[in-house]
């Protein structure tokens, strides 16, 4: 049995064609997965650059927050110090209080002896 030449000359270029249309479609795959690739890595570096941008928003609005609860604290700071010092001027002038008080009350206790000595002198006076 004799194949014919042309047979086998049609065979190869129908092989060749196929290998050609199988190059060239994997050629096309492989640019196109190169282009997704870039956009991919493009959408990517946007997305990082956003979130680095987000990130460094909060940390400002962290850092603002932070300073306003410090600044609130240090006002009540100072508003307790001038309180401490209210409460020892009020203690203070509670002592001062009581040591008149203590004073007065000796004076009524030495008036009233005195009062009792002159009843008392007056009685055994008569």
């Amino acid at each position: 049995m004799k194949i014919d030449p042309i047979w086998i000359n049609s065979g190869f270029l129908f092989a060749v064609g196929v290998l050609l249309l199988v190059i060239v479609v994997m050629t096309f795959m492989l640019l196109e997965a190169k282009r997704q690739r870039g956009q991919l890595m493009s959408t990517i570096d946007a997305g990082t650059t956003r979130q680095k941008k987000r990130l460094q928003e909060h940390c400002s609005e962290i850092e603002a927050i932070e300073q306003g609860h410090l600044e609130e604290m240090a006002a009540k700071a100072r508003e307790l110090e001038q309180l401490r010092v209210l409460l020892s001027v009020a203690e203070l002038g509670r002592e001062i209080a009581e040591q008149q008080v203590e004073l007065l009350i000796d004076q009524a206790a030495r008036q009233d002896r005195a009062a009792v000595d002159v009843k008392s002198g007056l009685a055994t006076a008569s």
